[in-house]
């Protein structure tokens, strides 16, 4: 156990305000479960763009039928938390509110620490009020929310909502802050062009989409400034993955050898929809092969999805194109 970041998560759920501990259950539970609550849109209902929180129940839902909701709830009250899954429990059969069709709680006091029992009562309780299965019910409350938080599919989240950043030595982030090229100058879009929707999406962007879900991977070439790191931070921005690690290498300032520590990392930051861009494979593709075989031998059955960047190596009409990989059967073309 890392107790270090363990310490840190304490000190920061000790500190975060009412809104951004909502915005916390939210965000854990899209990354928990993304086909319950990725698949539709989200309602943010218990908070407004001033930061702070309003009356509406659940605080957060995707509507899963008539008057049928998936909700997502949270609350910092250390002393009265059961107080407030009591009253859920009264409003999951108050005809005045939406009826569950699953219920998703952070009670964030990290000093809280329910016996596993009374977690499990209230599981049933909720379960049972709501005429659903005690499955669909998920309550984290102090010290089980502190344990869920550290699993690195929560990177992202750690590090915008908690302040703690993941310290990868080889990989870093791509997420708000976009990848600078200096050789590009103002050719490449800034971070408020990407925030406003101005950065187009070029039309491979589709198909790289495809290939992840289907594949796991996909394998992008281009000419230089083509923009093919652009591309690679719309995927990490879309739906799919903005709430999820996206881990960036450019593999040009390693010269001839991939590093250890670089396939050691694929590995430890890996997790469910956790994405890994490998820029400049064309450098060596010695080095992109063996990169994929890593991936897919201990990556892929951890659910990590892997983009690699290269140049064009021969003529082509279009600027981005996807290629098979020269070590895979698998992949596709233009």
């Amino acid at each position: 156990m890392d107790k270090a970041l363990q310490s840190r998560i304490v000190d920061a759920l000790r500190q975060i305000s009412a809104h951004d501990l909502q915005v916390l259950a939210e965000e854990m539970a899209c990354v928990r479960f993304p086909n319950r609550f990725m698949t539709s849109t989200l309602v943010r209902a218990g908070r407004n763009a001033e930061s702070q929180t309003t009356k509406g129940w659940p605080d957060a839902y995707v509507i899963t039928g008539k008057e049928l909701v998936d909700g997502i709830e949270a609350t910092r009250d250390k002393q009265n938390w059961e107080g407030h899954l009591a009253n859920d429990v009264k409003k999951a059969v108050d005809p005045a509110h939406p009826n569950l069709s699953g219920y998703f709680f952070v009670g964030g006091y990290p000093s809280t620490s329910p016996a596993p029992e009374t977690i499990r009562n209230w599981t049933t309780r909720i379960a049972e009020a709501s005429s659903i299965d005690h499955r669909k019910v998920h309550i984290f409350i102090g010290d089980d929310l502190v344990q869920e938080l550290m699993q690195e599919r929560y990177a992202r989240i750690r590090q915008h909502l908690l302040g703690i950043a993941a310290a990868p030595t080889c990989f870093h982030m791509l997420g708000p802050n976009p990848v600078e090229d200096p050789r590009l100058g103002l050719f490449q879009p800034s971070k408020e062009e990407f925030e406003q929707g101005l950065v187009a999406p070029p039309a491979v962007l589709n198909d790289v989409m495809a290939d992840l879900a289907t594949f796991g991977y996909s394998h992008v070439r281009g000419y230089g400034a083509a923009g093919k790191t652009t591309l690679a931070q719309l995927v990490a921005r879309t739906p799919t993955y903005r709430q999820l690690p996206s881990w960036y290498l450019d593999i040009a300032p390693l010269e001839s050898e991939i590093s250890l520590l670089a396939l050691t990392e694929l590995v430890d930051f890996s997790g469910e929809g956790v994405l890994f861009v490998i820029d400049n494979v064309h450098i060596d593709e010695g080095i992109a092969t063996r990169v994929f075989h890593h991936w897919e031998k201990f990556g892929r059955s951890l659910g990590s999805k892997l983009l690699l960047l290269g140049r064009l190596q021969t003529t082509d009409p279009d600027a981005l194109v996807r290629q098979v990989l020269g070590f895979s059967e698998r992949g596709s073309k233009r």
